[in-house]
């Protein structure tokens, strides 16, 4: 069952209304059995993974500090990859799985870092074991993240939640901004990239870098939607999830970028491998090392194919060569007195900062490296822009109005990411108005949702891509 269902909605609304029919006491109880409801919708097998994970990790930090604690954490540990190398990269040793799992890759993750917490000292082991199993299957993040940590997420399980009308309606606001990313950006824009590479041998370099473009677009709304979807579904229930998206488009450096996409993964692999591997408190040549490897397992993370290495390895060079260059262009704009405090120099750093992104997609959205190697010769040495412009290659088979509408939608979710930027919520500034302007704007926002679903009735609308990993 996925967010983009009609039956998710009816399946969320069910369960927020007995959910806070339940004592306080036993109302993870409700969510743990809505959980695995949840993803045994996906595939029954499905929730036998996720079950055997939660078991060992549970039983590996249940060993606690005594003689086999550490014989525990290891076994525990080392069968928790194997499980996820079976399904995830079996076929590297000629073995296709017999499913993949929906979201493996996150629940694992966060499922280990409690392993790790709990060795480590950070935490304390959880005793109730549904109140853990809870922590690993909670149904708005286990198909897709954000990958949480036990401190905050098992902490609020432990605790308990209590309905806040002022959380639910701000949990309701993020999941509707995020249904019109989804389905009114992503979806369209799918369509279009789709189109773009799946025949990409007869396209023009000028029509890749075009496809490229949106797919990057494609991507950042996708990814957002999903975001604010999960950390919606979550507030509505009384939960705050770690935000695992923020506007990272915005940024101006690939470690700002870092730091706003994909959030949690990020956080997780610099707790967990970056600063164990001794960080930035050791020479350069070892600091990039570390970052080298980081970015390599963040790549090896999102799939075992060349082109995902590739595309962490590019993002590491990025990184690398701005440490290394940093002196450099500071010495630059002094001498020819650039001022680097403006509008314009922070555009510029946007503007290259995307341009660096978005070139490493196209190795994210490949399928082999022999698809790459295609595309870039034909954006080498097979460019023709004004063939594919006079063609009329770049409008895809979608017509003018389409890509008008397009652009609007694209031009509001901007829009509302500059003010997020700017620390301004349009949900506080909603709540200071009168009331009647109040629920004008919400009726008006839901007849825009609808008459936006109406008009994109037959396209049909895709899982999330991050939840192929």
């Amino acid at each position: 069952m996925s967010f983009c269902s009609i039956w998710f909605l009816v399946y969320f609304l069910s369960v927020f209304l007995l959910y806070f029919a339940f004592p306080k006491n036993k109302r993870y109880l409700c969510l743990l059995v809505a959980s695995y409801l949840f993803y045994f919708t996906w595939n029954p097998c499905y929730a036998i993974v996720l079950f055997l994970i939660t078991v060992l990790t549970y039983l590996g930090a249940a060993a606690g500090k005594g003689a086999y604690a550490k014989a525990g954490f290891s076994a525990a540990f080392c069968l928790v990859l194997c499980v996820l190398f079976f399904f995830k990269y079996g076929w590297l040793i000629g073995r296709d799985s017999i499913f993949f799992p929906v979201g493996i890759s996150f629940y694992t993750l966060q499922a280990l870092g409690y392993l790790i917490d709990v060795r480590t000292g950070a935490i304390e082991p959880e005793k109730n074991f549904a109140k853990y199993a809870l922590f690993v299957s909670f149904f708005p993040t286990v198909q897709s993240g954000p990958i949480e940590r036990s401190a905050t997420l098992l902490r609020q399980i432990r605790e308990g939640t209590d309905f806040s009308f002022e959380k639910a309606k701000s949990g309701f606001f993020w999941m509707y901004f995020g249904y019109f990313e989804k389905f009114f950006i992503a979806d369209r824009l799918a369509l279009v990239t789709d189109s773009f590479f799946q025949d990409y041998t007869k396209q023009t370099g000028a029509a890749l870098v075009f496809a490229a473009i949106l797919y990057g677009l494609q991507i950042y709304a996708d990814f957002a939607g999903y975001s604010h979807i999960a950390c919606g579904i979550a507030k509505v229930l009384g939960y705050e999830i770690n935000p695992n998206f923020r506007q990272p488009y915005f940024a101006r450096t690939i470690k700002g970028f870092w730091q706003r996409w994909h959030i949690s993964l990020s956080g997780w692999l610099m707790d967990y491998i970056y600063i164990p591997l001794g960080g930035n408190r050791c020479k350069k040549a070892r600091k990039y090392f570390n970052l080298f490897v980081t970015f390599l397992v963040s790549g090896l993370w999102h799939g075992a194919g060349l082109h995902y290495l590739i595309w962490g390895c590019l993002h590491s060079i990025y990184e690398i060569v701005s440490d290394l260059t940093a002196g450099f262009r500071t010495r630059v704009k002094q001498v020819c007195k650039i001022r680097s405090n403006c509008f314009s120099y922070h555009l510029f750093q946007s503007v290259l900062l995307f341009v660096m992104v978005d070139f490493a997609w196209l190795f994210f959205r490949a399928q082999s490296i022999s698809e790459i190697v295609v595309m870039l010769k034909q954006i080498f040495f097979h460019f023709n822009f004004a063939d594919t412009v006079s063609d009329g290659v770049l409008w895809a088979g979608q017509d003018a109005v389409r890509w008008w509408i397009l652009v609007l939608e694209l031009a509001a979710v901007f829009v509302i990411d500059a003010l997020h930027e700017k620390n301004y919520s349009i949900a506080e500034w909603l709540q200071k108005q009168n009331l009647v302007f109040r629920w004008f704007c919400y009726l008006f926002l839901t007849v825009v949702l609808a008459i936006g679903t109406i008009y994109n009735y037959g396209i049909s609308s895709s899982n999330f891509i991050y939840a192929q990993f």
